[in-house]
This record gives structure tokens, C-alpha cells and sequence, in this order.
């Protein structure tokens, strides 16, 4: 569990142990013992809570955009109005006030901003705020899990309202439950108390005098949370314990920090291994590690952007730089450009032997060309014009013909090794080429972003799963749900979660949440779970059978990461940081077999954690940059190496110590198929077997 709360003196939070033993006569809250939070934003510096980040922290880092104050920012979407709708502002008396200036018409996400810890359970709260538009909700919430499950606490067209929130009951849908609504007189300029309580199940509150109570067991903890979908200013929030509370609160706190504790101890620290400088030509989350020069080592090919515009609308690779381990230059193509670091979607580039003569080409698009180029030099090997943008819509159809979304490389043609291309646009066709780039056919459908090649029928021969479809080797279509699923498959994973050798087929949704497939392409499962972006399937809980499944959130809902046992059944949760929806990398740290998830590079707020929710290792302060982050093994030991970097630099860490026990390293997708948006895949050796024998102890 994260705790939100921040160790400033001007607050005072339960989790930092800062209390005040006086709660505010005025404010006549039921069991108000004690003042465990109390704000009225002073501190606050005046403007956004956070800056126009765009998609940026989708899967990079951006210190920018965590607040330093205990407020963050739970929900935004694409346009730039939600993501700086949050203000601190100062009035004409000089005092202070949070201001919510965004119109939001959805009604499956709300603007929304938390603070307080997850733990806290039978608390009370009071806000006061001004109504400056009455055509819409507005209020507080509590027992805040994440900012898809709480009550709320406010009004809603002329009525007061309390509401369960959890999650969706369809697309876009929510999944609300009115617990009590009375009626109540709201104007514009209105100022509103509100006072809510919840002890046990029994849930009360008071909006202006007017009383609202229910009882429900859903959520039994949770944070504290401001809402608002029409402008509206909020004055001041404080939140009221017992101390009966305060002392269940500070055991559950410290049982937690005991086992966290534990969980960190059993993990080797960080140690410094490598530190490489990229001036001019380095990139933000736009890397690709494989053996270029044929030396047995890995090498890293570093590709900066160019945007045409508008925004990321058409985009395509810019100058490549290859350089080994020691950051030595092989080989440079295309003028290096110290702006052309701003990555928020996929380019076309990917390290692979594509003729399978043991050395590897680099395959690219790049001024409507697919090209395919010598991994050691860089030189040009052959190269044809990209399809025509025939039927691409706007605005992604800027130039005659496409620009390369994303590229892929499978086994189509049972070669033994994957040296078929795999080209597609955004997001309606892909092309298929052989070694020589002479074309295999076309196909049109719902793409998503990226890809999954496997080899599902045993012929040896790689079927597609693209988008929320499943293509043969000839690209003829097996199955589709293109028809009663919405939005579009940011990931795809198929793998065997059991070990029963049996494919499921994952897909991260986005709007569409998570689902399920089985080997016939059936659907399962399908939890709403919100914009479901990443996924990573890995054994990342030792006490459950089978591999566990992580899923990262971001659109709406960002930074929300689940962990679901091999049956789709969510096991955890947990929000390390709620203002981004980081890419979820697996880390075969300690080399025994359990896995943890990379989940941001700031020593802070970042960390890798295991799959209950620990923070089990932390990187230094040592200055190092914090803007992307992957992981593999460098040094050959079959542990991975954490791997940090921003357009300036590449940071490189190992293990302090030797491995205690040493497990052959998991069995992962190939390095071949980078994007921003594939799935993470690693299966242990005879997972099955060894899951088994651990869950019987």
C-alpha cells in the first residue's frame, strides 16, 4: 500500500505521526478526536497542481508532474484542460483555496485529487467549497481505494447524494450505487459544508444541515479525495480520528513497514555498474538492446524522433546512433538532434537477423522507406517505398504513404527464425515482407499498437494476434472481436498462464479494461478494470500456482497497477504514483526464481516492488537521471541488470552481492520486438513444476 502523505510540518497526517490533539469545535464531526489531516492549501505554490504533460508520463518519469505538496493528481485524459484543471489559487484577502477550472462531460472518470494513506479506515472529514457551476458533481470522496473505487460524498444536479463508485459495468459505463440522495437547493456562488463519517459500515454525512446515511461493506479503507466535474473552489479539508483509530492505524502502518521491511532485506542493493554519456544523440523511451557488431555482447541503438506534426500525429525515426557497453560509437546515421527526444508513441526500428546468418540487421522506416540496414556499419542493405496511406484517417495521413506506426518481425514462413516483417499504420492496416521486402499480403482491421507473434497451431509458423484479431502465417483472418470490443488493444500477450499447455490470449483494452481469451479465442474474462495500457505476465507471486499477470492503468486513471492470479482473478493493487502509468518491466533481480516489477527509476517514488504491493528495492540518490527505465542481463550472471536513462545519459546497475541461489534465467519475449506498447513476458523454467512444489510448502 502507498501511503500519499507528505512529512510537511503545515500538515498533519496520521502517517507522518504529526497529529493535533485539538479537533475544531466548530466543525461538530461524529468520533472527531483528533485532527489527523488538516489543509487550507497555504502551502500550495499558486498555479496548476500539475503542468500540460501530455502523453509523455504514459512511459516516462517526469519529475514535473509530481506535486510536492499531499495532493496529486489521480485522473486526467489527453486534452491539456484536464491535466492542469487543478489550481492553487490565492484570493483577494490573500487567502488561499484549490480550484477545480474544468467542464468534464464523461461520466466514467471524474477530475480528482488525493491525499492521505489507503489505510485509513473509520475516519470523518469536513470540506467547505463554492459552487461555481451547478450542472455537475461536485464534492468529496472517502475511502478512496484508487480513483475507480470510493464513496461520494456531494451534489449532483440539485441533489444531494452519497454514491458507492466501483469500477464499470460496461464500456464507459459506470458502475454506480445511489446509497442515500436527498433534496437540496444549490446555487452558483453557493458555499457548501460537508461533512462525512464512516465507521464501520454505517456511512453518515451532512451537506449544509441536510442529512445523508446508508450502510455498505465495500470498501472498508481508503484515502481521502476532492471532486469535481464543473469549476468549483474548495476552502479548506480536514479529516478526524479516534484515537482508537490512530492506534489500529499506526500497527497496520507498522506491520506493513515490518514486512516491507523484510521483503527489501531479502533483495541485493543496486550498485553502480556502468555510466554513459549520449550528447546531442540521445533519446527518452526509444532504445533497442541486441548484438549489433556480432561480438557476443549486447549493444544499445539509441533513435531520436522527428515530428511532423500535429503532435505525435506523424512521426518517425530521426538519427540512429549505435554505441556498445562502454558508450562507444559504432556508427551514426542521419545529424544528430538534441530535440528529437520527446517520444510519446511507437517508431519503427527494431535489431534482428533477419536472413538468419548470425548477423543482425537493423530493419527501419524512415522518409517513406522500408529499409533494411547492416547492424555492424550501418549501411544501407536494400530498401523499398512504404505502403501507400491509402485509407489511414486523419490526422495520421499527412504524407502519401506511411510513416511506419510500429514494425515487427515473425517466422511466417517457417524459416526457424523470424525473418518476416511485419509493418503497420495507426491504427487500420498492416503489411507483411519477407527477408528481401518483397510483399506477402495486407490485411485491414481494428490494429491497436503493437503485434504479438506465436506460433499457436505447432506447423512452425508464426499466426498474429494484432489488435483484437488473430491472423494466419498467409494473413487470413482465424478470429476477431473487432465487432463488440471498443477502443483498442494498447498490449497483447498469449502465452500459457498453468502450464497445461494451453494458449491464453491477454489484452489490454484500454478503455475496454482487461480481457481474457482462451485458445479458441473465446473470451473469459473481462474486468473493467479502466485503461488498462501495460502488461507484464511473470511469476511475481511464489505462494499462487501458475504466472501472475500485472496491469498498468493510465488514461483516466493512471498509475493504477492490479495483479491478477493465472485465472484472471485480481489478487493485489496498488498506485505508487498516480500521476503516471510507467511501463511495468519485470526484473529477474536476486536470481531465485520470483520476480519483481520495475515501476519508475526516481528513488523516491519509483522503486521495483514484488506482487503484493512492497517496495523491495530502492535506487540510490545518486543523482542519477530518472526520465526511462528498462531491464536485462548485461553482465551474463542471469540476473538483470537496471537500466536508467534521459537524453543526456544511460546508468547502469548490477547486484552489490553474489546470488545466494541462482535459478536458470526465465524464458522472455525476444528483444526483436521493442515497443512502447508490447507486453512483457517471462516464464521460468518448468514453471509449472516449481510453482507447484512452492505452493505445497
Amino acid at each position: 500500500m502507498h501511503s500519499r502523505c507528505h512529512a510537511l510540518a503545515r500538515y498533519m497526517l496520521v502517517a507522518s505521526l504529526v497529529v493535533c490533539q485539538q479537533a475544531k469545535a466548530e466543525i461538530p464531526v461524529a468520533n472527531a478526536v483528533t485532527v489527523i489531516f488538516d489543509d487550507q492549501f497555504e502551502t500550495l505554490r499558486p498555479g496548476p497542481l500539475m503542468p500540460v504533460v501530455g502523453p509523455h508520463s504514459e512511459y516516462h518519469y517526469l519529475t514535473e508532474a509530481v506535486p510536492y505538496g499531499p495532493w496529486s493528481v489521480t485522473t486526467f485524459d489527453s486534452a491539456s484542460e484536464t491535466q492542469t484543471a487543478w489550481r492553487s489559487i490565492r484570493l483577494a484577502d490573500g487567502s488561499a483555496s484549490l480550484e477545480q477550472v474544468h467542464r468534464n462531460s464523461a461520466k466514467h472518470w471524474h477530475p480528482m485529487v488525493v491525499a492521505g494513506d489507503r489505510r485509513w479506515q473509520d475516519y470523518s472529514v469536513s470540506a467547505t467549497l463554492h459552487l461555481e457551476d451547478t450542472n455537475g458533481r461536485v464534492g468529496v470522496a472517502i475511502r478512496q481505494r484508487n480513483d475507480r473505487c470510493y464513496y461520494f460524498i456531494g451534489v449532483e444536479n440539485g441533489k444531494g447524494i452519497m454514491l458507492r463508485v466501483q469500477h464499470e459495468s460496461d464500456f464507459r459505463v459506470p458502475a454506480e450505487e445511489q446509497l442515500a440522495t436527498e433534496s437540496i437547493d444549490v446555487t452558483e456562488g453557493q458555499t457548501l459544508i460537508i461533512k462525512a463519517s464512516a465507521q464501520g459500515n454505517l456511512l453518515t454525512a451532512e451537506i449544509n444541515g441536510i442529512a445523508l446515511q446508508a450502510k455498505d461493506d465495500a470498501f472498508s479503507s481508503g484515502s481521502v479525495a476532492l471532486l469535481a466535474d464543473v469549476p468549483a473552489r474548495f476552502d479548506d479539508l480536514q479529516v478526524f480520528a479516534s484515537s482508537k483509530e490512530i492506534a489500529r492505524f499506526e500497527k497496520a502502518r507498522s506491520v506493513w513497514q515490518a514486512s516491507e521491511s523484510e521483503a527489501a532485506n531479502a533483495q541485493p542493493k543496486p550498485k553502480l555498474w556502468r555510466k554513459i554519456k549520449t550528447p546531442q544523440y540521445g533519446t527518452d523511451r526509444n532504445l533497442r538492446f541486441g548484438d549489433l557488431n556480432g561480438d557476443q555482447q549486447i549493444d544499445i541503438l539509441i533513435g531520436q524522433i522527428f515530428h511532423h506534426g500535429p503532435t505525435d500525429s506523424n512521426s518517425e525515426l530521426g538519427c540512429m546512433t549505435a554505441i556498445d557497453l562502454e558508450g562507444k560509437v559504432l556508427w551514426q546515421n542521419g545529424t544528430p538532434d538534441r530535440w528529437g527526444n520527446h517520444l510519446t508513441n511507437d517508431v519503427a526500428f527494431q535489431i534482428n537477423d533477419l536472413d538468419g546468418d548470425g548477423h543482425s540487421e537493423v530493419i527501419y522506416c524512415q522518409g517513406q522507406e522500408l529499409i533494411v540496414a547492416d547492424g555492424t556499419t550501418g549501411k544501407r542493405l536494400r530498401a523499398i517505398p512504404t505502403p501507400i496511406n491509402t485509407t489511414t484517417r486523419v490526422p495520421f495521413n499527412r504524407f502519401p504513404r506511411i510513416l511506419g506506426d510500429s514494425l515487427m518481425v515473425a517466422d511466417l514462413r517457417g524459416l526457424g527464425h523470424r525473418g518476416d516483417i511485419i509493418l503497420k499504420d495507426r491504427y487500420l492496416q498492416a503489411w507483411a515482407f519477407d527477408d528481401q521486402l518483397n510483399p506477402l499480403w495486407n490485411i485491414q482491421c481494428n490494429t491497436g499498437h503493437f503485434p504479438f507473434p506465436i506460433d499457436t497451431d505447432g506447423d512452425s509458423r508464426e499466426e498474429i494476434s494484432l489488435g483484437y484479431s488473430r491472423w494466419s502465417p498467409e494473413g487470413n483472418l482465424i478470429w476477431s472481436h473487432d465487432r463488440i470490443l471498443n477502443d483498442h488493444a494498447d498490449s497483447i500477450a498469449v502465452v500459457d498462464l498453468d502450464g497445461d499447455g494451453s494458449l491464453e490470449t491477454i489484452l489490454a483494452g484500454s478503455d475496454e479494461g482487461f480481457i481474457m481469451l482462451d485458445a479458441a479465442g473465446v473470451p473469459r474474462v473481462h474486468l473493467r478494470l479502466g485503461h488498462v495500457q501495460n502488461l507484464t505476465i511473470a511469476d511475481l507471486r511464489p505462494d499462487l500456482p501458475g504466472l501472475e499477470i500485472a496491469t498498468a492503468n493510465f488514461w483516466k486513471n493512471q498509475g493504477l497497477i492490479h495483479i491478477l492470479d493465472q485465472r484472471g482473478n485480481v489478487v493485489a493493487d496498488f498506485e505508487p504514483r498516480p500521476e503516471h502509468g510507467s511501463s511495468i518491466v519485470p526484473v529477474n533481480w536476486k536470481g531465485d526464481g520470483t520476480e519483481l516489477l520495475f515501476v519508475g527509476p526516481d528513488p523516491v517514488h519509483g522503486g521495483l516492488f514484488d506482487g503484493f504491493g512492497h517496495k523491495a528495492v530502492r535506487l540510490p540518490a545518486d543523482g542519477h537521471p530518472t526520465k526511462a527505465y528498462d531491464a536485462l542481463d548485461l553482465t551474463g550472471d542471469q540476473r538483470d541488470e537496471i537500466i536508467v536513462w534521459d537524453a543526456q545519459e544511460i546508468w547502469i546497475y548490477t547486484q552489490d552481492s553474489e546470488p545466494v541461489t541462482l535459478v536458470p534465467a526465465p524464458v522472455r519475449n525476444s528483444l526483436s520486438n521493442e515497443s512502447n506498447y508490447r507486453s512483457r513476458i517471462s516464464v521460468p523454467a518448468n514453471f509449472a513444476r516449481e510453482k507447484a512444489k512452492a505452493v505445497s510448502k
